[in-house]
């Protein structure tokens, strides 16, 4: 008997192989997807908690220029006080009378002008912009970074020129979802 040229049979392990050879090419196509997506949101995580540093540092950078300011002036004024006795008279008398202390010497409005001098202003390092201003004895801050990310600090500076952490806020102005953050890229 003989065979027909040019036919070609298949049969169940050739129709077998090929059903396992397309779902693997399924298989990969969906795997390249998913790890692509999977880098992309790593990346805005990574980005997001980047930003998250850079105000802190920031921040936390404005706070030992601060520390400083307010050390440097109660440095100044208990030197200024030491020199003139009738001032240190006077603080004795008020010491005994209120029970405080030293902490009536100190001129605040000067340790505020201090702390003026001090306070970062617009751009400061790796993105970060950052809005200060004094409002009596109260510091207020606010850095943030392009990506939305908010850091609001508020200080208030005591009678003895020391400052109390009023608030530490971190927020986050939500966007809705920019090209470059898509997860599943088309086309």
């Amino acid at each position: 008997m003989a065979r027909e040229k040019g036919s070609v049979r298949i049969g169940p392990v050739s129709v077998f192989a090929l059903v396992v050879i397309l779902g693997l090419a399924v298989l990969a196509v969906l795997s390249a997807a998913t790890a692509q997506a999977s880098h992309t949101e790593a990346q805005a995580q990574a980005d997001f908690t980047r930003s998250s540093y850079v105000n802190d540092a920031a921040a936390a950078q404005a706070l030992a220029d601060i520390d400083a300011a307010l050390a440097d002036a109660a440095l100044a004024q208990e030197a200024a006080a030491a020199d003139a006795d009738a001032v240190l008279a006077q603080e004795a008398a008020a010491a005994d009378a209120d029970g405080r202390g030293d902490a009536s010497a100190y001129d605040i409005d000067a340790a505020m002008s201090a702390v003026s001098a001090v306070l970062p202003q617009g751009q400061v390092a790796d993105g970060c912009a950052v809005e200060s201003f004094v409002d009596g004895t109260a510091v207020r801050m606010t850095f943030s970074t392009e990506d939305g990310r908010t850091l609001d600090v508020e200080l208030a500076v005591r009678d003895d020129l020391t400052y109390s952490l009023e608030r530490w806020v971190v927020t986050t102005a939500w966007n809705q979802e920019p090209e470059e953050t898509k997860l599943w890229q088309s086309g």
